[in-house]
């Protein structure tokens, strides 16, 4: 999906899709099919602020609600990949495969084939001058440099136009036959690298490098002297520079790539083992702006409305026992735990009573769309408290449900906890390799700290996560 998600034919189609891939914010209040999967690409590099970078308090919970929808993110170069996850704080995994842009530069590389598929002549030098405001004299560029072809393009709302070239002509195409880059227009600069050919900017729009990946010009006939120039050795060595400072991936396999994240039949993990985003610490550890359905003639599509119970928590009674102790004992839960063995029914019991018995153990089963699916455990010792909590895996698992249902347990939670009791901390860890549970907690103001503990008889890395009254952001 490209373009304006609140199109009528993009919600026709998002409401028949099952998986849905895009390089746009998907709509407010959008929800997945169960076992569907959201992935969205970047197509262009950021050199201007995105996201949480760009946004006031106010629209950060969308931002991050946002991120919350996709499955997996990807990504052109680790540029892209360091803003991304600063700027959205996804707790999915990105992945800097590459993208269509940087598959179709890499190969081939000889700009002849593709000159011809856009009906230039092979042989001519292609000068391509993509600008967002026409400032440029074309007329005495084009007296001034009487042996190349200059190509016009103009760039607006992230999009590149070619109005000379085919209707079908890509900004893909257009890069591909270019022998010198004349730009203002910086998302196109990074896969431009791939091709190593010469570069000349416009100072408009483009950010400030150091060095610049080729001369810059101002007037016209500035714009002439450069382009003669662009290929000089100095040049050569500064674009060299910059495609090693932004990463851009080199990969002709990358549309490849993405297809193969889409359709994965379970999301990528970070752990080494089998890494459920569930908080480390478990239970048995103390410590209405809703979008109508879009209706066709054939039919009411209603996926991307919102009608499902408020996510909750219920304090757990005796006959939640039995599936708490299957959910705690899923190899899942257990990997990522401090206590791996499987927990016996006997200890459980003894655990379980104990639990009722003490004031300040707080037990609760997690409801999400109208199902119980997680265990929730608090402990409150005055104005500190801690939580830890774990999920039903495989029925989420299942219905590639588990990432949006673990994220909303995690807000639920903590409004839960400092909206009950008088605290001024909440206090959780895991495991230093589980990044999706350091993430959420990130996001929800957390400050992370570093230690070593012994689990199973080893040295592991933990990351201790204390959420505030002051830094708290949920």
């Amino acid at each position: 999906m490209h373009g304006d998600a609140t199109d009528p034919a993009a919600l026709h189609a998002l409401a028949r899709a099952r998986h849905v891939l895009c390089d746009t914010d998907l709509p407010a209040h959008y929800r997945r099919r169960a076992g569907s999967r959201a992935v969205r690409f970047f197509p262009h590099t950021p050199f201007t602020p995105i996201g949480l970078d760009r946004t006031d308090e106010a629209d950060r919970d969308e931002v991050l609600r946002q991120a919350d929808a996709l499955d997996a993110l990807v990504v052109a170069d680790t540029h892209t990949a360091a803003t991304v996850e600063r700027a959205y704080q996804p707790t999915s995994p990105i992945h800097t495969t590459g993208t269509p842009t940087t598959a179709a530069l890499t190969t081939p590389r000889d700009p002849r084939a593709a000159k011809r598929r856009l009906g230039l002549a092979p042989d001519v030098t292609v000068v391509t001058h993509l600008t967002g405001e026409p400032a440029t004299d074309l007329d005495t560029l084009t007296a001034a440099l009487r042996d190349v072809t200059i190509l016009i393009g103009h760039h607006a709302d992230g999009l590149a136009r070619f109005p000379a070239l085919p209707p079908a002509a890509t900004l893909d195409d257009a890069l591909a036959a270019t022998d010198v880059l004349v730009t203002d227009h910086a998302s196109a600069l990074a896969p431009f690298l791939l091709l190593d050919r010469p570069i000349v900017l416009r100072p408009d729009d483009v950010p400030r490098f150091d060095p610049p990946p080729g001369p810059v010009a101002t007037t016209t006939a500035e714009l002439a002297a450069a382009i003669r120039v662009a290929a000089d050795a100095e040049h050569r060595q500064a674009r060299y520079g910059l495609r090693d400072r932004l990463g851009v991936t080199d990969s002709p396999d990358a549309t490849d790539h993405i297809i193969a994240v889409l359709l994965a039949t379970e999301p990528p993990r970070p752990s080494p083992e089998s890494p459920a985003p569930a908080e480390s610490a478990v239970v048995e550890r103390s410590k209405e702006n809703v979008l109508p359905p879009v209706s066709y003639p054939e039919r009411t599509y209603d996926v991307l409305a919102s009608s499902d119970p408020e996510p909750r928590l219920r304090s757990a009674v005796d006959a939640d026992a039995p599936t708490v102790l299957t959910w705690r004992n899923h190899p899942k839960v257990r990997a990522a735990s401090f206590t791996t063995a499987v927990i016996s029914d006997a200890d459980h019991k003894a655990w379980w009573g104990r639990t009722a018995a003490d004031p300040q153990r707080h037990l609760y089963l997690f409801t999400w769309r109208g199902n119980d699916v997680g265990v929730v455990h608090f402990d409150v010792n005055g104005d500190i408290a801690t939580w830890s909590h774990y999920l039903d895996v495989d029925t989420l698992d299942r219905d590639n449900e588990l990432l949006p249902a673990w994220l909303e347990l995690g807000r639920t939670a903590v409004r839960h906890a400092f909206d009950t009791w008088p605290i001024r901390r909440l206090d959780g860890e895991t495991m230093a390799w589980n990044t999706p549970v350091i993430a959420m907690n990130r996001r929800f103001g957390a400050d992370v700290t570093h230690y070593t503990t012994t689990v199973d008889g080893r040295d592991v890395d933990v990351c201790g996560l204390s959420i505030t009254t002051t830094n708290r952001r949920v």
